[in-house]
């Protein structure tokens, strides 16, 4: 079976339940930190945000490398593989993993999926990879 290119839709209600997982945590952390508090105002806050950053990069390039696939995707059938439906190898799903960073300078690189001429979002389009990744649908 031919895999094809997932919707825009898919790959965003994947992308946020993600997201959804590292949020919960960053509040639940909070909380154990200083039930008292509000998450808002406690000063660790930001140190957390920067130390889940780093989790949830490692974290999506690893379920993006060799078939593999995090809870967002697959709660929706998803895997990343390179144009030619290849999984992608660790290093490239590291690059990929690394360009969420200014893909989510707000939220332009990923709405570019909806202009660009092949649907593909900023950090799934760079030009230094040999192939450019592509989220694809498993079937």
């Amino acid at each position: 079976d031919a895999a094809r290119k997932a919707e825009f839709s898919e790959r965003g209600l994947a992308f946020a339940a993600d997201v959804s997982l590292f949020a919960a945590a960053w509040v639940l952390i909070l909380k154990a930190i200083d039930p008292a508090l509000p998450v808002l105002h406690n000063e660790k806050g930001a140190m957390l945000t920067v130390a889940l950053t780093g989790i949830f990069i490692l974290y999506q390039a690893f379920f993006s490398c060799e078939g593999r696939a995090s809870l967002g995707k697959s709660l929706f059938g998803l895997r990343v593989a390179d144009s030619h439906g290849e999984p992608l190898d660790l290093t490239r799903a590291v690059v990929r993993s690394l360009t969420y960073l200014p893909s989510s300078i707000f939220t332009l690189g990923f709405f570019w999926a909806l202009v660009d001429p092949h649907g593909r979002a900023w950090h799934e389009g760079l030009r230094t990879l040999e192939r450019p990744g592509a989220i694809q649908l498993e079937h």
